[in-house]
């Protein structure tokens, strides 16, 4: 796991496959009740029985929590408020949770 993170990217399972995500090609990840959805500049999104919980341990600093179901690339960050960021069409909100943590890192 180490040594994927050190060349840019994680490995996920989703349909019974393995996938390689890029950290470069991931724009956000969205927590959906006991699973969770990947978002890809591609367009494409990878569905997976992760936890959020796991994923924000895994990935490396350019990837922030910003709310109880959603974790962003800074990177990919167009622009931001107080209440929510927005990621290419996408706006995401942050919650009153994280806000305090959040807004100095962007």
């Amino acid at each position: 796991k180490q040594t994927q993170i050190e060349k840019g990217y994680f490995t996920i399972r989703s349909n019974r496959q393995s996938s390689r995500v890029s950290f470069d090609d991931l724009l956000y990840i969205e927590s959906l009740a006991d699973y969770i959805k990947i978002y890809r500049t591609s367009g494409s999104s990878i569905t997976s029985k992760e936890k959020i919980s796991h994923m924000e341990k895994v990935l490396p600093d350019q990837f922030l929590r910003i709310h109880r179901s959603f974790i962003v690339n800074k990177s990919m960050i167009s622009s931001y408020s107080r209440e929510h960021v927005i990621i290419g069409e996408k706006e995401i909100p942050i919650s009153r949770t994280y806000r305090k943590e959040v807004v100095p890192k962007l």
